[in-house]
């Protein structure tokens, strides 16, 4: 444990980034300020929570779809009816954590209160983990589709035709439709789009939001805002973290990818009254293990957290390449 400790030796140097002498204090809470602290691949999961002492494990059902019926009744005739069937999904929780240590000198020699900024950095780590794993969990199960006409990502080049468009989105939001798919209530009833910023970038060019939406319009929000949010039945929702790969027969492309969400795609499951706790222990908490009072400790847990698709043809990991890549 004891090489782990953060203490004043580390927390002090003026020869390693993570200096925080009292000239270093202000700069370090503007780039705080700075820093991205919304998180956005769970914003459109249905929330499911798993009681207390019901294991770790959630199902969920997902029915099949009634056929229309075609031929009328026949009079003092009961039809012999349909069975109820559907496919069962089983999402397992687990628990994600971290901590960090101080050295009683941390508290007793620091200008600054060190435990309660890093609480804060801790929240950041927090968000961001169960963001990530989110986006894991969403691209793992998710439909798959290809800019240009590729069929993998070592079949991604950089050319015009791997570049993001709104027909490209607007084509997957047609394929949900087609598929009995609704679009997603929380994102105004539209099929949400979550997009980095590199693919933004690029439908602002977009010939059709130039020439259909803002001069048929008449407005120019999309480029004052320098974003686009909502046009024909699609959300857009910009991301700062979007999941980037290794694509092309040379793996040296960044090929990025978005997500098209419609409704009930994917859930988000915790324990139910367990979300994220930050825990501290004091000085000499650890009984005779610190029998000197001399570490102290800050941490994040969640009890249970998962992700799981719900409808892979409800949720689409759309690849392409962006111009700024």
């Amino acid at each position: 444990m004891a090489e782990n400790l953060n203490t004043t030796a580390k927390i002090n140097s003026s020869d390693t980034n993570s200096g925080l002498k009292p000239d270093a204090f202000y700069s370090k809470a503007l780039l705080t300020m700075l820093r991205q602290t919304v998180y956005k691949h769970r914003m459109f999961a249905e929330e499911r929570d798993l009681p207390r002492n019901y294991g770790d494990t959630i199902n969920f059902r997902r029915y099949t779809k009634l056929a229309p019926v075609a031929t009328p009744l026949t009079e003092g005739v009961t039809p012999e009816g349909k069975l109820a069937t559907g496919s069962s999904l089983k999402a397992t929780i687990k628990q994600y954590g971290d901590v960090m240590y101080f050295t009683d000198l941390v508290e007793d020699e620091q200008l600054d209160n060190v435990k309660a900024e890093y609480t804060v950095e801790l929240g950041y780590q927090a968000q961001e983990s169960l963001d990530e794993n989110a986006k894991k969990a969403m691209y793992n199960e998710a439909s798959k589709s290809y800019a240009g006409g590729a069929t993998s990502l070592a079949s991604m080049t950089d050319d015009e035709a791997h570049r993001p468009t709104l027909d490209l989105f607007r084509k997957e939001a047609l394929m949900m439709k087609t598929n009995n798919i609704k679009p997603n209530r929380k994102a105004g009833n539209r099929y949400a789009v979550l997009i980095g910023s590199a693919g933004m970038y690029d439908l602002l060019d977009d010939e059709k939001l130039e020439r259909k939406y803002m001069l048929t319009g008449n407005t120019n929000q999309p480029i004052r805002d320098n974003m686009i949010v909502d046009i024909y039945d699609l959300h857009f929702v910009e991301v700062l973290n979007p999941l980037i790969q290794k694509g092309g027969a040379s793996s040296d492309i960044n090929v990025h990818t978005a997500f098209v969400i419609g409704q009930e795609a994917y859930a988000e499951t915790k324990l139910e009254g367990r979300n994220v706790q930050i825990i501290s222990k004091v000085l000499g908490s650890a009984g005779t293990s610190d029998p000197l009072n001399q570490r102290s400790s800050i941490g994040w847990k969640i009890n249970g957290f998962a992700i799981k698709v719900l409808n892979p043809l409800a949720i689409v990991a759309v690849h392409f390449i962006p111009t700024n890549k």
